[in-house]
């Protein structure tokens, strides 16, 4: 451990180098060492008066950031079924290094638990929905809060557990993954310029078949019900094409590549540039075939 230690030492002398050959091969070192490596990063980049420093370290921390989520992801493109509680702690983690993913678990059993115990056989849909509102929004009072690109945390799942305030994306994936846990078959669908989800049910076809077919669509932010006919309107507002065919429904890893999409949009608003390149590159492994 000594011998790492003295390794590890010497790379953060030379951090301040400008070299940026120098710096990519310490770089390429700390993301091989991994997550360890961030406790001791955050450190140094408080102690630090020196800005260029700082945003060196800030940089480093985000690469292995980055590298820990794709490692993450790619156990999915390699067979393993996602789930979207798990990939949005991955992605949550990216955020906030810090998360305590034991506590998350908590805040969403804890949810979960409240919800359930409203629930019965003999509700309808609507009923189903206006439970969760009623816990999600009334009860634990979080609060959606429209897209703006200007707070980093408000796309943060485990920050939203905790300030009970996010925009659309962890307060959807929380929509989503109690109706996940509890079985009710709430999904996130592909709309322009919305992030909806939608109560889907099961019928049957003449030919035996089964298929999904859209009851309503739910807003996460506010729970607010919307009609087909409320979504045709709106899709004429926004000079959209209208069809008769119901939109397809997102899979966990698209609604991911959707929520890091905007991630990657608030880098770049932000003035980030070389962030925003690295997201767009992870984008790929969240794009399927």
């Amino acid at each position: 451990m000594s011998e790492i230690s003295g390794e590890i030492n010497a790379l953060i002398n030379l951090i301040d180098d400008p070299d940026e050959i120098v710096f990519n091969s310490i770089k390429k070192r700390f993301i091989g060492i991994g997550p360890s490596m961030i406790p001791l990063l955050k450190e140094q980049m408080d102690y630090t008066q020196d800005l260029w420093i700082a945003k060196k370290y800030d940089h480093l921390i985000f690469s292995i950031s980055i590298d820990r989520f794709e490692k993450q992801i790619a156990l999915y493109r390699n067979g393993a079924s996602p789930n979207i509680l798990d990939i949005s702690i991955y992605l949550s983690q990216f955020i906030d290094n810090e998360l305590d993913k034991e506590t998350v678990l908590f805040e969403i059993d804890k949810i979960k638990r409240s919800i359930w115990l409203e629930l019965n056989d003999y509700l309808t849909p609507l009923e189903e929905v206006n439970i969760f509102n009623k816990i999600l929004f009334s009860y634990y009072k979080f609060n959606g809060k429209i897209l703006s690109h200007t707070n980093i945390e408000e796309f943060s799942l485990s920050n939203l557990l905790v300030s009970k305030t996010g925009n659309s994306y962890p307060v959807g994936a929380l929509y989503l993954i109690m109706a996940e846990l509890l079985n009710i078959p709430i999904k996130s669908v592909k709309l322009p310029k919305q992030n909806l989800l939608a109560y889907m049910t099961n019928q049957t076809t003449y030919s035996g078949d089964s298929k999904e077919l859209l009851l309503f669509y739910i807003d996460p932010l506010t729970g607010q019900i919307y009609t087909q006919k409320d979504i045709d309107t709106y899709l004429k507002k926004m000079n959209e094409e209208v069809t008769t065919i119901q939109p397809p429904v997102k899979s966990t890893l698209s609604y991911i590549h959707q929520w890091l999409s905007e991630i990657a949009m608030y880098e770049k608003k932000n003035g980030d540039n070389d962030k925003h390149k690295i997201i767009l590159q992870s984008l790929d492994l969240l794009t399927e075939n």
